[in-house]
């Protein structure tokens, strides 16, 4: 079973598409970084979404007060789950493109893993896409041309 990234991705640039989303990337590979320094750094605001294998809140950078966004994900001590976290982190880390958010940090201790990111405004492509009563092939080839655009 692979754990998931919410990736956000920048969807708005086409006139038929006005909204900000997210999809989901598998990934693996993390800098161990202490969670304490993650409370030294970070501060963590309001949440921002929940899924089967994660939290997401707004978090703020102490040093720069740049706004990040958080994903703390429950340390499962299972192969697999560690596993698909490593490969999370490393295909996210390696990931550098305009329309989807990069990955900043990351820190860890026993029960949760900490990937702080991008932050971006607006709600998650899944729910976009559900939450329309008729999704249209134009709007499918829209988002599928900004995400798929070098």
């Amino acid at each position: 079973m692979f754990c998931f990234a919410e990736l956000a991705v920048r969807i708005g640039e086409h006139k038929s598409c006005s909204f900000k989303s997210t999809f989901k990337m598998p990934s693996r590979h993390f800098e161990s970084r202490n969670s304490h320094m993650f409370e030294k750094e970070f501060e963590i605001q309001e949440p921002l979404g929940e899924g089967s294998f994660a939290k997401v809140y707004k978090c703020i950078e102490r040093a720069t007060e740049k706004t990040f966004a958080v994903k703390e994900l429950q340390r499962i001590p299972n192969f697999s789950e560690v596993e698909a976290n490593e490969e999370e982190i490393a295909i996210w880390k390696d990931l550098k493109h305009e329309n989807v958010v990069s990955l900043h940090r990351t820190f860890s201790n026993n029960s949760f893993l900490y990937l702080v990111c991008e932050y971006m405004d607006g709600g998650s492509l899944f729910d976009e896409i559900v939450g329309q009563k008729i999704y249209s092939e134009e709007q499918a080839r829209s988002i599928m041309k900004q995400v798929s655009k070098k």
